[in-house]
This record gives structure tokens, sequence and C-alpha cells, in this order.
């Protein structure tokens, strides 16, 4: 039934433990150790007080003066004037829109507010300055919507030439439900829409592809999130035209189409199959939210230029350090910092704060179920393995402090595990 996927796990002593996967593909992570109060010496989490289910998190950005701008799944949006302040308490919200439907993606851009509805990619404007939004302009509206559940749609990262990226939910049905669906046009895909408002199908093979962002060199990532087809939660490398591993999304390709082709639940397609940037390992993530580039330059601590992955089911956030092997990007993946609550979006303020926007309604994710938590640096170095590299002869571990003068990590103390994930 297709292609496995081949996996490694080794530990150096009790510094940590790493993943790596073959067939393309490297990847590392650290086993969470049981859960302490140290991680807070480096990076303290603090929420910001919401009403208890009112503010369950599907977008994230920052206006120019330092605001932050949340859409939600309930369909509104909200201000929060000083996101950053010392007492979280002073943060306050302000509801700026309502009666949307289901916003999963949100994104300032020269000032107006863009929401990625269920149905449509939407501008709002506040045109008499009085905080609220007064227009609602449609940019783009060009995929289906068959009244599934399960048909969500995510973003909304944009590049230089201003194209913003949409990802599209498969449907799922009574009653082999995890068998995922594509009921309505492009669902399973990734759409890139123009400045024009001119959609164009750009990748396709997803599942739940809750989250998209790029990396330094502007290539788009995206997350999916582990079942059918999909074995562990993936991060890709998304390119224009190629296929990441759900059979649904095809139904809507030429080649499906002209003979009325429909996907099988069972047997993988005759399409070559994009292996991920990386594996999330499942006892990491099981609902993995957008990846983060880390560009505050240093002011979240010694990771800059690496990505952070939202996690909803742990309640947590992962960091991911990605390298351009041969053309293809692979990489590690560690636990980062755990009591986030659901983290389902995460974007970075002009301070350097992260901030983790939460939801759970029906996903399962860690409590706190909704609302803004705040994740800052304390300005304390970590020991945390900074990067890790693959060479022809095994691994290169690099680390952000110094090893203790006593300690020598030796073959005695190394473990390796193979294992192996299957394509269905």
């Amino acid at each position: 039934m297709g292609a496995r996927r081949v996996a490694f796990v080794f530990a150096l002593a009790a510094l940590a433990s790493l993943e790596s996967f073959g067939d393309g593909s490297v990847g590392f992570a650290q086993t969470p150790p049981p859960a302490t109060a140290e991680e807070s010496d480096y990076y303290k989490v603090d929420f910001i007080p919401t009403s208890p289910g009112s503010v369950e998190v599907g977008g994230l950005d920052f206006l120019p003066d330092g605001r932050l701008v949340v859409s939600t799944r309930h369909g509104q949006v909200w201000i929060v004037s000083d996101p950053c302040a010392a007492n979280p308490a002073d943060a306050k919200l302000t509801l700026f829109a309502e009666g949307l439907y289901e916003g999963l993606g949100l994104a300032v851009v020269k000032g107006d507010i863009y929401v990625l509805q269920r149905t449509e990619l939407s501008r709002l404007r506040d045109t008499d300055g009085d905080g609220r939004c007064d227009t609602i302009d449609t940019i783009s509206d060009d995929w289906g919507l068959s009244g599934n559940y399960h048909e969500f749609a995510y973003g909304l990262p944009h590049d230089a030439d201003g194209n913003f990226y949409v990802s599209l939910n498969v449907g799922f049905l009574d009653p082999k439900w995890w068998h995922g669906k594509s009921l309505a046009p492009w669902r399973g895909w990734v759409l890139k829409v123009g400045p024009d408002g001119k959609s164009e199908p750009f990748a396709s093979g997803l599942r739940s592809p809750n989250g998209l962002g790029f990396n330094g060199d502007g290539d788009l990532f995206v997350t999916d999130n582990q079942s059918d087809w999909m074995p562990s939660c993936p991060l890709f490398h998304v390119k224009a035209g190629e296929f990441y591993g759900h059979p649904a999304s095809l139904e809507w390709t030429d080649e499906y189409k002209k003979f009325d082709k429909k996907a099988s639940d069972t047997e993988p397609p005759h399409r070559q199959r994009r292996a991920p940037a990386l594996w999330i390992p499942y006892g990491l993530s099981r609902s993995a939210g957008n990846p983060l580039l880390d560009t505050t330059a240093g002011k979240f601590g010694p990771f800059a230029g690496q990505m952070f992955v939202a996690e909803l089911t742990n309640g947590c956030v992962l960091r991911a350090d990605l390298e351009k092997v041969e053309g293809e990007w692979q990489g590690s993946v560690l636990q980062f910092r755990r009591g986030t609550g659901s983290a389902n979006r995460i974007a970075f303020a002009p301070d350097g704060t992260m901030v983790v926007g939460l939801t759970n309604r029906g996903w399962g994710g860690a409590p706190p179920a909704d609302g803004l938590a705040r994740v800052k640096w304390t300005g304390r170095v970590p020991m945390e393995m900074e990067h890790v590299r693959f060479e022809q002869d095994g691994f290169l571990v690099s680390f952000t402090l110094p090893f203790a003068a006593d300690c020598r990590p030796t073959a005695a103390n190394a473990h390796l595990v193979q294992y192996d994930y299957n394509s269905w």
C-alpha cells in the first residue's frame, strides 16, 4: 500500500532524545521530560484575561501601531490594545467586527485587516475611525463549500508580491468519518490568491492543513494533522504543483475529472508523493497549528531564524530547525514550551513577545481551551540543542551552552531506534 517512511531515534545520555526520518527527510525530537517549573526560568507564560469561551482564536496579527488583531471561530474580530503590557490585565479587548463565518486566518496588510472566513477571503475596514468595522469586501471566494462541518479554511500568510495563501480542509462523513473526502472544489489544496483576487490551485494532497507560514528564504511551509494518509503531523515545504499524500484532493485535477475518477480510501494514487521537511512525532503533536519564523533578532532568545510550531492537543509550542540538503529542506523538531494552553496560532509582537491564540471547540486541545497566552524570554539562555545537522557519517549536534566539564557523551550512552511510517 505504498512506500513506507523510515525513522530513527537516538539519545545523548540524559541530555535529550532525537528522531530522524529517512527517505529524503530528517527530523529530530526532544522527548518531553516530566513537567517541571524549570521552563519558566527561561520562558514565562501568562494569560490575557478574556471571557471564558468568547475568544477561540483562528488568526493573529499586529497593526502598525502595535495593537493586536484577533479573529475567532465564533466569527468575531477583536482588537487588543497594549497586548504586551507588563500586567496582562492591562491589555484591553475591543470588539471590531462580528457575524463572520469562522475566521481561521487573519493578516494585516498596509493597515487593512484581512480575514479568511470559511466561505471567502475578506477585507475589513473602519472608514469613520470609531474603532468598529464599517465595510467588508470580498477579495476571493474561488473555492467550494458543501456544508460539511469539517470544511475549514486556514491562513493567512502573504508574500512580497501581495499574494495570499489559503489551505482548505477535506470533509468528514459517516460512518468512516476518518476517511477525508474532497466534497467541493479545491478541498485538500493550498490556493494562491493574487492581489486582484484571482485564486489558483497551488498544491494538493493535504488533509487538515491548519497552519501556513514562510521561512527566512521566502519558502512556504504548511503543517497537517495526523490521521488517514498522514501517519503523524508533518511540516511540508509547499511547492507549486506538488502532491503531499492525501488522495482526495486529486478529484479536482484534469486527470480525475476527465474520467470521473474517484480517489480511493485505501490504494495510493499513481502520483509522486513529496516527503515532508520533517515528521513531528505523535507524542509531541497530534494537532499542529501554524509555523512561525523567529524574526525577533534575539529578542526571543537564542533561536533566531528557526521556526516555532503551535500544537493544540498537547497545549504547547514546538521548535523546528531546518537546513537545506541537496536542495531539499529537512531538520529537527524539539519540545519548546509546555503549559501554553491549546495553541492554535502564534505570532510575534514587535517587542519579541510570542502571542499564543488558543482554541479547543470540538478539537480536543489542552486547557486553557480559549483566549490569549503570552510567552516571554526571561533573558536566561537554556541548555538546549541549538542545531542538529545531518552528516554523511551521522549527526552533528550543537548546543546553546557549553557542556559541563565532567560531561563526556560517548557511544556507550547513545541509543538509536529505527521504525517505519506507513503511507496510508
